[in-house]
């Protein structure tokens, strides 16, 4: 297996009362003779703490910034108690998880998750229970290492069993509790990253069993950790949102009409006139629409023009009401039909050229990602009425859910996904058109 280095960490937080019941977690899994040939598990942020001490695997929610948690491709949060995540670790989290990094929360006995930002509820046993896989085809199982049905269903902590209730229907269902085939395990994609939720100790099965014989668990851990940017690869499209002048990114499908916006961030001045130039790739967006943002709602003029496919040109001035000093908000937004691309693939947006009033603004771009959702729930290579009743399945809450069962892209599964599978099926217009 090729060298990789995965860089990692537990995040504590006041939401969890900075609990860490798992301290020694990363360093078991990088010190364990099962790792594959060429990771290395670091934290890039304490590279001054021995990997032997505890610390040195620990992050502070609280206090990190966004860039510094950018850093990170795997962070993994576990507590006993009452977690009710604040505003600002909900911030945190999704732009973490939105740019590509995978986020782990793992009940470690009597968490009570509230205001997440994706919905979720633990609910605990006092007993253990035998686990199965949802799809034994899932990457989770047979990435690194193929785990059999047997070794799939004692994995987690021994004597501890737990399953999950009250979850967004966007949540793929990976493992199944064996008393009453409740979910043990979630995963869901969002943005460039994903989110795993889990119910049954599986940090503690590292931490707390490892003179156990249990090569299974690490595994498991490992088969996770290998489909991070490999499943939902992430794409050479870097998203950046520090600049002055910013492009926010999106998530659409093919012939879906997107709206991209552009937005100015703590101006450093004044602005009384600007203009600048919007790239894109022409292959794969064909723009159709302009909206001025509120930041310039009472500017005398806001054009958009083309000079050539791929590159737009934006401005605008007024006499007065200017874009003042330290305001924040929306300059532009520019609608654009999604022609082509690859789905699973990103594409760069660029700001250039800057005029007047903000040609020393500091900028980044955005990535319009385009998302894989052709109806084929069950993966057996075409669309009929199975895939259609999957989703209604998902939507009542007695199936688990596929990541595409939301087919119309709106957010939620409702009855609508389901017909809009079966239209599809019986080659009549759909939401999948």
């Amino acid at each position: 297996m090729d060298a990789r280095t995965i860089n990692v960490a537990i995040l504590l937080c006041s939401s969890t009362n900075y609990e860490n019941p798992d301290p020694m977690l990363f360093y078991l899994l990088d010190t364990n003779p099962l790792k594959p040939e060429g990771w290395d598990l670091v934290n890039p942020n304490h590279g001054d703490v021995p990997k032997d001490d505890p610390l040195y695997w620990t992050e502070n929610l609280d206090e990190i910034c966004l860039e510094d948690l950018l850093k990170y491709d795997f962070v993994f949060i576990s507590s006993h108690t009452v977690t009710d995540f604040t505003e600002d670790d909900n911030a945190k989290l999704q732009e973490f998880v939105a740019k590509g990094g995978c986020l782990w929360i793992d009940d470690c006995g009597g968490m009570v998750v509230s205001n997440f930002f994706i919905n979720f509820e633990f609910v605990g046993y006092v007993e253990e229970s035998a686990k199965s896989a949802a799809d034994l085809s899932h990457p989770v199982f047979n990435s690194v290492y193929p785990l059999s049905n047997e070794e799939i269903s004692v994995l987690g902590q021994p004597g501890y069993g737990g399953h999950i209730q009250n979850y967004d229907p966007s949540f793929q269902v990976l493992l199944k509790n064996g008393i009453d085939d409740t979910p043990d395990m979630l995963m869901k994609e969002h943005g460039s990253g994903l989110v795993f939720i889990s119910a049954d100790d599986y940090g503690c099965a590292i931490n707390d069993f490892s003179e156990y014989d249990n090569p299974e668990d690490y595994k498991f851990i490992y088969n996770i950790m290998s489909i991070t940017g490999q499943v939902f690869p992430p794409s050479e499209c870097s998203e950046d949102d520090s600049g002055e002048m910013d492009i926010e990114g999106a998530v659409t499908m093919i012939g879906r009409e997107v709206r991209i916006p552009v937005r100015i961030q703590n101006a450093p001045s004044d602005a009384y006139s600007f203009g600048f130039e919007f790239t894109y790739d022409a292959g794969v967006l064909q723009p159709v629409g302009f909206e001025p943002g509120e930041l310039v709602g009472s500017f005398e003029a806001v054009e958009i023009g083309m000079i050539e496919p791929g590159r737009l040109i934006v401005g605008g001035y007024c006499d007065e009401a200017a874009i003042a000093q330290d305001s924040s908000g929306y300059l532009a937004w520019i609608s654009f039909i999604v022609i082509g691309g690859q789905e699973n693939s990103c594409y760069p947006f660029q700001l250039e050229n800057l005029k007047d009033d903000i040609v020393h603004f500091s900028t980044t771009g955005g990535c319009l990602c385009i998302h894989e959702c052709n109806g084929d729930l069950n993966d057996d290579g075409q669309v009929t009425p199975a895939d259609a009743l999957l989703a209604f399945r998902c939507y009542l809450r007695t199936d688990y859910c596929i990541g595409c069962s939301d087919a119309d892209r709106n957010g939620e599964v409702t009855p609508a996904d389901a017909r809009c599978i079966f239209l599809k099926y019986m080659g009549k217009p759909s939401c999948l058109d």
